[in-house]
């Protein structure tokens, strides 16, 4: 995994050392900038709302509209990555957009620029995303469940550090503003290194054996299992805090504090599933992640009225399903190969699951009751399990077991 060769970079020009070590490294940075610039906008939403004297429900659409951009650029994306063989210049060009938007947030006065704005940092922020994954799985090929865990840890880590740095700028500037320019001048080196090294190659091309025919029935389940897992994480995501002052189970402050634990435990899972993920198989370690989060549900539906019961089930919920979407990326790429093209699409159900979930919590939230969204979160779950069993029992691994 750490041999270098030295190669053409058909990205600068000029001879340079294909180092895989050095890319993943470089991958991960570029996955910690996509956590940052993503949390920034929930963390300065009153000031950004303030500016272009908006109310919360009109510059809520900002998130809509960013999340119908990734869901565009995740059908779509991956198809570049394809057809394009530096795919490097891809990534480093999203990165540079995602940027430069994200600049043009704290001075864009009118509500509708600003929509239009992020819809396209969506778009620009699904290619990173789907890129990262992608060109990550070319990197190493085989086993790299590890690797992925700690590519999505990144951004967990980006997204959880991310509310410190914004209070420390204010701090020092008085302006939110400059958080926005700080963490876009981040792409300015990321984009350097990225154009620096030669592009992974697309494994069907540099293959002998020729084109892999796509497992139509295997590929349509994990899109569904990325839905509907995206889909309840989202959902928790966004509606615990609600949740909690809703049912009396915590003051706007506790509230603020469980979400806050809740992201804390999911990014240390991801940081733990490492690890964990050098020595066990995909299907173990699902297995158990569905295990803890079916006990976690378990508690916050039958101890509906307990303080405690809320905080042991929301931190055992975060810990369990932090490494689902890495592994679940790691057990299908087992079973066959993610090209460009299909990595997208199941980027497409994923996001299209972060969209459909919780606006459905919210149409029942108040009809049925605060305790909708654990029902919906144990069917979506429930759902996924019966998918990963059928994934089981029908696809074997195709590569073998390294113990």
């Amino acid at each position: 995994m750490t041999e270098t060769t030295t190669a053409l970079s058909p990205d600068i020009g000029h001879a340079t050392e294909i180092n895989p070590a050095r890319q993943t490294a470089v991958y991960y940075v570029a996955f910690l900038f996509l956590g940052l610039i993503m949390m920034v906008l929930g963390t300065t939403l009153p000031e950004i709302a303030r500016r272009t004297n908006a109310g919360f429900d009109h510059i809520s659409y900002s998130f809509l509209f960013r999340s119908m951009g990734f869901f565009l650029g995740a059908l779509f994306g991956g198809r570049i990555y394809d057809r394009i063989k530096r795919g490097h210049r891809v990534l480093a060009a999203a990165i540079g957009t995602m940027a430069l938007l994200s600049a043009t947030v704290p001075i864009t006065p009118k509500l509708g620029i600003l929509i239009a704005s992020f819809l396209l940092q969506g778009l620009a922020g699904s290619l990173i995303n789907v890129g990262g994954n992608t060109l990550l799985m070319w990197t190493h090929r085989n086993n790299v469940g590890a690797l992925l865990s700690g590519l999505h840890f990144s951004w967990g880590l980006g997204s959880a550090i991310l509310p410190l740095i914004v209070e420390q700028i204010e701090k020092l500037t008085g302006d939110i503003s400059w958080a926005y320019w700080a963490v876009s001048v981040l792409a300015i080196p990321l984009c350097w290194m990225l154009l620096s090294m030669p592009s992974p190659a697309h494994p069907i091309r540099s293959d002998e054996d020729g084109k892999q025919r796509v497992i139509l029935p295997l590929a349509i389940m994990v899109a569904v299992f990325f839905f509907f897992y995206t889909g309840f994480e989202a959902s928790v995501i966004n509606w615990i805090h609600t949740y909690t002052i809703e049912t009396g189970l915590g003051s706007k402050s506790a509230a603020y504090k469980l979400n806050s634990a809740f992201l804390l435990l999911f990014t240390f899972g991801r940081l733990l599933a490492i690890p964990i993920a050098t020595r066990l198989r995909p299907r173990t370690i699902l297995m158990a992640d569905f295990g803890l989060a079916l006990l976690s549900v378990g508690v916050l539906l039958i101890w509906q009225h307990s303080v405690t019961a809320l905080w042991v089930g929301c931190c055992g919920l975060g810990l369990a399903i932090a490494s689902v979407f890495p592994t679940m990326l790691s057990f299908a790429q087992r079973r066959m190969h993610l090209s460009g093209k299909l990595t997208g699409y199941l980027f497409s159900a994923s996001s299209g699951g972060s969209m459909v979930l919780p606006f459905i919590v919210g149409q029942f939230f108040a009809a049925v009751g605060p305790h909708v969204l654990f029902l919906i979160v144990i069917i979506a779950m429930t759902i996924d399990i019966v998918i990963f069993s059928t994934l089981m029992a029908l696809y074997p691994s195709q590569i073998p077991r390294k113990q």
